[in-house]
């Protein structure tokens, strides 16, 4: 493309074809930001036009799309706004796809080459628009790009299929181990609910007999000793199966005068407990 041909382009619409051309490098540094939606390129800051932005734009352009580069400079003479503006979208779209090539080296692959096939495509249209007699040779370069295009569509569904497929199989093995390990697990989750049940229940005896609210510091050190018996007693008695109604109910007396610092009677009660747990042996 000659410049005399940009030229002719923008005497008839000044910013139509820009207008083309551009919408696509807005649009395409959009989906960048987006092209993997668990970890894909995230958008940056606003970019303003200045020299630094110029130089990288340009030679990011002129590494990946000469039609590109080849535009930019006769955008350039012919509409200096339209140039930052496309200036600035190819900057954008650089840094989506250096940020995606960080996070994601196989989708960045598909996003570069999407972005280079999406620059002629998009070019390609905007030469046919106003260049109606190279229609012929245009529109064959078209079809060619947008054929490469729709392949590439396929390797990006296809690496999708893969990595859906690979997440299969991950949360298969991981059902496999469920299954094998089903009764451990469902043994480990069962003891830890009953020491959790054990540690409530001593915690519970402890209150009812005035060790959570009195405090065992209070307590005479000789009645906290028959206390502390009485508690291991009742405890192994539990588990023999004894009827200890009676001897609850002497517990909620022993609680209840051990709050009020009764310990003459509270001894006593403890007594008459240890008692009844004894009568038997």
């Amino acid at each position: 493309m000659k410049s005399g041909n940009v030229r002719e382009w923008f005497r008839v619409s000044p910013r139509f074809v820009f207008a083309i051309v551009l919408s696509f490098l807005v649009v395409s540094a959009g989906s960048l930001a987006h092209a993997d939606e668990d970890g894909g390129a995230s958008k940056g800051p606003p970019v303003a036009f200045n020299q630094e932005v110029k130089q990288v734009a340009l030679r990011f352009a002129n590494k990946h799309s000469k039609m590109m580069l080849e535009f930019l400079k006769e955008l350039e003479a012919v509409d200096r706004n339209a140039y930052e503006e496309a200036v600035i979208g190819v900057f954008v779209a650089r840094r989506e796809l250096n940020a995606l090539a960080k996070q994601d080296p196989q989708m960045h692959r598909i996003a570069l080459e999407g972005w280079k096939l999406e620059t002629k495509i998009h070019i390609l249209a905007a030469r046919l628009i106003h260049q109606p007699e190279k229609r012929e040779p245009l529109e064959k370069r078209l079809a060619e790009v947008i054929g490469a295009l729709v392949q590439l569509h396929v390797e990006q569904s296809a690496l999708a299929i893969d990595r859906m497929e690979a997440e299969v199989e991950r949360l298969r093995e991981n059902q496999r181990k469920l299954i094998a390990d089903r009764e451990k697990n469902a043994r480990h989750h069962y003891d830890n609910v009953l020491a959790m049940v054990e540690s409530r229940r001593a915690e519970l005896k402890k209150e009812e007999i005035g060790l959570g609210t009195t405090g065992a510091n209070q307590i005479p050190p000789a009645l906290l000793k028959k206390i502390q018996f009485l508690q291991q007693l009742a405890e192994r008695r539990a588990k023999q199966g004894r009827e200890l109604t009676r001897v609850k109910e002497l517990g909620d007396r022993i609680s209840d005068k051990l709050r009020l610092g009764e310990w003459q009677e509270a001894e006593r009660l403890v007594e008459e407990a240890t008692e009844l747990l004894l009568d038997g042996d």
